[in-house]
């Protein structure tokens, strides 16, 4: 090897790690750990993907659909109300699923401790940031005239790090962007995937397609 590269190495080597302690020591005076500084911010809002890109072979399933399978849930209010159908009720559980707890339909709430084990294993970071703003929810669909699909608890809002993602803006969290393919492998239909006015992307819900196969399968 020649003599000159050599030197030349070490000397850049040499620089490269003082230049790394120094940042370090002033991370360190911060009060700012390395593991901080190196985070991804899963709050950070990217535009949402194209509709064309998501959801892939699944549909939002529609308040007729969801009456069809599992009947009226109860009044149809503008807030949340009591859920009144004692056969709905009878599929619904109350549990701690991964970093949060939530109360849903029961093969929906299954889905969860699933999706968030694998998000546990995957992306430790972010699974110690998610959170809900709420899952099962009798009321209409927001600035709709029907009911919404939380009203059977099968739809779960999800927030990153205690903050809500605004609905309709065309943006989504990277953290949400980042659960999309975790959701979307059990069968749920991602909000972002609605009409622009529309978009949800903390919304994630059980698919059309998975309604029916639960219900083929007996288990709702």
């Amino acid at each position: 090897m020649n003599a000159k590269f050599t030197k030349w190495s070490f000397i850049n080597s040499d620089r490269i790690t003082t230049a790394a302690i120094s940042i370090t020591s002033l991370l360190v005076l911060a009060g700012i750990s390395v593991e901080q500084a190196l985070a991804v911010d899963y709050t950070r809002l990217i535009s949402t993907p194209s509709r064309a890109t998501i959801n892939q072979n699944l549909t939002s399933p529609d308040a007729d659909l969801m009456i069809k399978l599992l009947g009226k849930p109860g009044r149809l209010t503008e807030n949340c109300s009591d859920l009144t159908n004692p056969q709905i009720k009878r599929l619904i559980v109350t549990r701690n699923v991964g970093p949060l707890k939530a109360t849903g339909l029961k093969p929906a709430i299954a889905a969860l401790d699933r999706i968030f084990a694998q998000v546990k294993r995957d992306k430790p970071e972010l699974y110690r940031q998610i959170g809900t703003a709420g899952m099962l929810c009798v009321r209409k669909v927001r600035g709709g005239s029907n009911f919404s699909n939380h009203s059977w608890g099968t739809a779960i809002d999800i927030k990153i790090n205690r903050k809500l993602d605004k609905r309709g803006d065309g943006k989504t969290q990277v953290g949400l962007n980042e659960l999309y393919p975790y959701f979307h492998r059990e069968g749920f239909y991602w909000g972002a995937g609605y009409s622009r006015a529309r978009e949800d992307s903390m919304h994630f819900e059980a698919s059309e397609e998975l309604m029916r196969r639960w219900k083929a399968e007996n288990r709702i």
